[in-house]
């Protein structure tokens, strides 16, 4: 049984950031800033047709389903809620299979975000004292993104997926994103659970 996660506890962080280098910066040093961020419900309204088209739920639950093992192994260690890390992959997957072109790239080791999590390699491995191209293993992947996503919602007032999904996507966002405002849907809807 796993786990039942406690929700985020809002601290109070000293100074604003939202430069995005500095926002980097701050979750690499694991530095106590703040990132502000508002909530655009207008995003929900948008119909993005490409990523429509593109996606497909199927392999977000196969990923989820795959990986599922090391994101409760890595939830509970670096205690954060597993069904944010579940709701990004997902989406991630989802959305940002390209018709299987970014699982050729990972065999390939071509790619600049290897999959489950479509974790940025070269910005992110340190976060897990590793080198770039070991984010490639799915294990080290998906607890890097972890700490990153864990990161990202310590330094938010009332941190919610959509919030920590849109600054995932870019970390200079200071209003959801489409993208993020569907990882929050699918953080409500938990379609791994449904899918058959």
């Amino acid at each position: 049984m796993e786990k039942k996660f406690k929700p985020f506890k809002t601290k109070i962080l000293p100074r604003v950031e939202n430069n995005p280098q500095k926002r980097e910066e701050a979750i690499k040093n694991d530095t106590p800033v703040r990132f502000e961020i508002r909530r655009d419900f207008n995003q929900l309204k948008k119909l993005n047709v490409l990523d429509d088209i593109w996606n497909i739920d199927k392999l977000g639950k196969e990923a989820v389903d795959t990986h599922d093992i090391y994101i409760q192994k890595y939830a509970k260690k670096h205690n954060f809620d597993p069904d944010i890390v579940r709701s990004v992959m997902f989406a991630e997957n989802a959305r940002g299979h390209k018709l299987g072109w970014n699982k050729r790239a990972d065999v390939n080791r071509k790619s600049e975000s290897p999959l489950p999590m479509n974790i940025q390699k070269d910005r992110w491995a340190s976060l897990v004292d590793k080198k770039p191209d070991d984010l490639y293993d799915p294990e080290y992947n998906v607890e890097a993104a972890t700490i990153l996503l864990k990161r990202i919602a310590d330094r938010l007032d009332k941190p919610d997926a959509a919030k920590i999904g849109s600054i995932w996507h870019y970390i200079g966002r200071e209003n959801t994103d489409e993208f993020g405002e569907y990882v929050g849907q699918v953080y409500e809807n938990k379609p791994w659970k449904i899918i058959e």
